[in-house]
């Protein structure tokens, strides 16, 4: 995590990949943190990409780290509902 932390410091948004039913659907995303070891996205339960993760928990994060070089992660979502 101390890696990627690094290496999204200077990168202010990523482009978070959901679906919707068959469909992808890519947004930019400037709303996350990386805190006590996991990775944090924040929006907004009003979001569709909030319902489409309850119903997909699949997910796929790209940022474009310059130099041609890109960054995706894979991964799903577990929800933190903690204040």
């Amino acid at each position: 995590m101390e890696e990627l932390k690094k290496l999204l410091e200077s990168r202010p948004t990523l482009y978070l990949a959901t679906v919707e039913g068959y469909l992808p659907r890519v947004r930019p995303i400037n709303h996350y943190m990386i805190y006590n070891g996991y990775f944090y996205i924040a929006m907004g339960k009003h979001k569709e990409a909030y319902k489409q993760l309850l119903d997909n928990t699949n997910l796929e994060l790209c940022a474009d780290l310059g130099e041609q070089r890109l960054l995706r992660i894979q991964g799903t979502v577990n929800f933190d509902r903690s204040p």
